[in-house]
């Protein structure tokens, strides 16, 4: 299947907490050998986390969201939002956590997810990196060579002058 898109974007709402971070990436570490909508975990794979850690964790996941949106080739524009995670309950200490269509359709072949590079901005954890690869597919989509100032990097990254005592010498191998 051939998808004909432009201006494509993905956004995450909110960044994740460091236990909410750990438990999607168990999620997809899971979907990635199993690619279902309904994902088991145990308590006891988590060494440092209780069950109400996991439980917080995935009640946060629930409340943010991940979005993309792109024009398709009619020129018709596409919008999608959904959460990390659609709703889980908990018997005894496993688990079962429904994971939204999209994110399973991430890690499938030949569905608009995975043609929009939506797997790859889930392990991204910065907003930075998020806008650079969101610049890098929108060039790449419209066959455009991206080129890039120092100045232009340093306000994607966000990077203060006195951040980097050398940056001097960024500059001269630029």
């Amino acid at each position: 299947m051939s998808f004909k898109i432009s201006n494509q974007n993905i956004v995450f709402n909110t960044r994740t907490s460091k236990i909410e971070n750990t438990i999607f990436l168990n999620i997809l570490k899971k979907l990635e050998k199993d690619l279902k909508e309904t994902i088991t975990l145990e308590s006891n794979e988590f060494k440092k986390l209780g069950s109400q850690d996991i439980i917080e964790a995935l009640n946060g996941l629930m409340t943010k969201y991940i979005s993309y949106s792109f024009i398709n080739e009619y020129g018709k524009n596409s919008f999608s939002q959904f959460p990390y995670v659609s709703y889980f309950s908990k018997i005894d200490d496993i688990f079962y956590i429904t994971i939204p269509p999209m994110i399973v359709n991430a890690f499938k072949k030949n569905t608009i997810e995975s043609f929009l590079s939506l797997r790859t901005f889930f392990y991204f954890r910065q907003k930075s990196s998020h806008n650079f690869f969101n610049l890098v597919l929108k060039n790449n989509a419209e066959n455009i060579n991206l080129i890039l100032s120092i100045e232009e990097l340093k306000n994607i990254f966000n990077i203060k002058e006195e951040a980097y005592e050398r940056f001097l010498i960024l500059k001269k191998l630029y």
